[in-house]
């Protein structure tokens, strides 16, 4: 399976995940800081969650920017 195909269906797995914890998602949101959040999600206790979609280990092994995150969610 290409990795496009794979990071669309993870995204869609992480979507519904968020709609079936009744949160309020939305995708490719940009932050203040110029950086993307893939998703990012309103809960209903009203915490922010960012939920970055890898589409391999080596996606996620290589990825130094999360700490850049940091300073707009309550969950990554």
């Amino acid at each position: 399976m290409a990795r496009t195909t794979v990071t669309a269906s993870l995204r869609r797995a992480a979507l519904r995940f968020a709609l079936a914890s009744n949160w309020a998602p939305i995708t490719e949101s940009p932050l203040p800081n110029g950086r993307r959040a893939d998703i990012l999600a309103l809960t209903p206790k009203s915490d922010f969650v960012i939920i970055e979609v890898k589409s391999c280990v080596a996606d996620f092994t290589a990825d130094r920017k999360w700490p850049d995150y940091l300073d707009y969610c309550d969950s990554l």
